[in-house]
């Protein structure tokens, strides 16, 4: 395709297609949209079947790195692969100046009265919700279904099955992050974080998942997860729900 997306036609042979198919569609290297169907379709002979037409004019890139989900190359609100993008608070899903609980959407002013996704011992509404509803994954919002943020687990899954390598890209600190089953990479700018003002840029890495961070008995559903980085050590970690973080969108 060319940069300027056109329509175009997809020539099969009629039949059964059981489980579907997946179309990924490419702008030189780099898959820039992705459609599927996953239920048995039949194509019957002789007839031009017209699919609805898929929009891929404002589509985003991503790398496919051997795991469960594939991981676009650059955050939410970025351009580029070094650009860090907005930041979020978690739950929330449009940039602001200030990050802190007075601002936080999901609570009436304080830590301490949460309106939404709360577990038992929150403080606060008790509703039980531990993962973002897509209205509230500013991956979603932002870009549109099925674009998301990923899970906990997910980014568990990214650590665990790449070599983390820390490196400067344009002059923007940040990590390498090498598939070990592929050798298919993205990069993952050190972006920091904001509550009052932006904190530890091009050293530091906090970016979202969609889900709460349930490793402590104390303060429950007021930490989001997050993947946490600084210059030789990357993990899972928590951080208050207000503070504006990184957008790492993933595709199912």
């Amino acid at each position: 395709l060319s940069t300027t997306p056109t329509l175009f036609y997809i020539v099969i042979p009629a039949g059964l297609w059981a489980n579907g198919f997946v179309v990924d569609v490419y702008v030189d290297d780099n898959i820039i949209s992705s459609f599927s169907k996953i239920d048995n379709i039949n194509f019957p002979t002789d007839i031009a079947t017209i699919m609805p037409p898929k929009d891929i004019s404002v589509s985003h890139s991503y790398v496919d790195l051997g795991l469960s989900v594939r991981w676009a190359t650059c955050n939410v609100g970025a351009v580029e692969e070094t650009d860090f993008g907005d930041y979020f608070a978690w739950g929330e899903t449009q940039p602001k100046d200030q990050y802190t609980w007075t601002t936080y959407q999901y609570a009436n002013g304080s830590a301490t009265s949460l309106t939404k996704y709360g577990v038992a011992g929150a403080t606060g509404v008790v509703d039980n919700k531990y993962k973002l509803d897509p209205e509230d994954d500013a991956a979603t919002v932002n870009w549109g279904n099925p674009w998301r943020m990923p899970t906990d687990d997910e980014i568990s899954e990214l650590i665990n099955n790449c070599t983390w390598t820390r490196i400067s890209r344009n002059g923007i600190e940040g990590f390498s992050v090498k598939s070990k089953s592929n050798d298919n990479t993205i990069f993952l700018p050190a972006g920091g974080h904001i509550t009052s003002s932006l904190q530890h840029e091009n050293f530091m890495g906090n970016y979202w998942s969609s889900t709460l961070y349930m490793n402590t008995n104390d303060h429950k559903s007021q930490k989001g997860c997050e993947l946490h980085f600084i210059t030789t050590f990357f993990s899972l970690a928590g951080t208050g729900r207000c503070v504006g973080c990184l957008v790492r969108p993933v595709y199912p």
